[in-house]
């Protein structure tokens, strides 16, 4: 398996991750990002978790299949989680799947840092 092309930054309980990959489309990319993901929330119980799309420009569906079982992983551990800097293509296959309905989308993962510094868990 290759090494998850994510960047983890960690400011108290914000786990900021970069997703550091313009194709997410190859099984192998998907299922370490997938894992890598997975094991920052296993390491941080009560997460706020800010996944930064700024790099990606092409996903596939078997990606969006892995960020609805994060996000609902994310919930059993009773945290939070938003997606940050979506791509026009990539926020509209999130419109056209409904999901811009269940995540919580924003422009910038600094909006959303500053947010959750002000709104702990």
């Amino acid at each position: 398996m290759p090494d998850a092309p994510v960047l983890v930054q960690v400011y108290q309980n914000i786990v900021l991750i970069k997703i550091d990959k313009d194709r997410l489309l190859e099984m192998p990319v998907i299922n370490a990002v997938s894992d890598a993901i997975n094991k920052q929330i296993e390491m941080h119980p009560k997460i706020s978790l800010v996944l930064d799309f700024a790099s990606v420009t092409n996903m596939s569906s078997a990606m969006i299949g892995k960020f609805i079982a994060i996000h609902k992983l994310v919930k059993k551990y009773k945290g939070r989680m938003a997606i940050a800097n979506l791509k026009p293509p990539i926020f509209e296959l999130f419109k056209m799947t409904k999901l811009h309905k269940v995540f919580d989308i924003r422009d910038s993962a600094e909006e959303v840092i500053n947010y959750y510094k002000r709104k702990p868990l």
